[in-house]
């Protein structure tokens, strides 16, 4: 069994509360949870505005396969056109 997990930094466009923050975060999360079957949730920079740190994980057999699936995940965060990622730092155990 393998675990992986990507921290996403995000900076969240035209939001000028909190919140706005968390309609957008919410939006994104449960997209994420329905398309990837993977836990998801804010895990920093709760009280920022425009910024937050999203955690994503997934448990496999299959290293390629978590891989795939978190590589996807950003790629959807970033064609959501409400944020822009700002740094990932992912990790498979």
């Amino acid at each position: 069994m393998s675990v992986g997990y990507s921290e996403v930094s995000l900076h969240i466009h035209g939001v000028d509360s909190l919140k706005g923050k968390r309609r957008v975060l919410k939006s994104i999360i449960e997209r994420l949870r329905g398309k990837f079957n993977i836990s998801v949730a804010e895990v920093d920079q709760h009280d920022l505005w425009q910024a937050s740190v999203i955690g994503l994980a997934i448990v496999s057999n299959d290293r390629t396969h978590i891989r795939q699936v978190l590589d996807a995940a950003v790629r959807q965060i970033e064609g959501s056109g409400e944020v822009d990622v700002v740094a990932v730092d992912t990790e498979i155990m």
